[in-house]
């Protein structure tokens, strides 16, 4: 198992994870498999994100936020 974070800016983004979409929406922190792991963001506003990452035993990926603006980006950063 594994953890992943997933925040948005502005809040409120739709997440799927493995193409499951999660009752709660961004920001959403969920224990994982380990393994590949394929996210899923949509807001309206924004393009969604789509992004493969490895999630490894006892690992975090990296959180995936949205960037401010009519076009999404995504940007990654640790988590600590």
């Amino acid at each position: 198992m594994g953890s992943v974070t997933i925040r948005t800016v502005p809040k409120g983004a739709q997440v799927a994870i493995n193409q499951r979409v999660l009752d709660k929406l961004a920001p959403v922190r969920r224990h994982v498999e380990s393994g590949k792991l394929h996210r899923d963001i949509t807001l309206t506003g924004f393009k969604p994100v789509h992004k493969v990452v490895s999630v490894d035993k006892g690992g975090k990926t990296p959180s995936t936020r949205f960037s401010s603006g009519n076009t999404a980006e995504a940007r990654t950063r640790r988590n600590s």
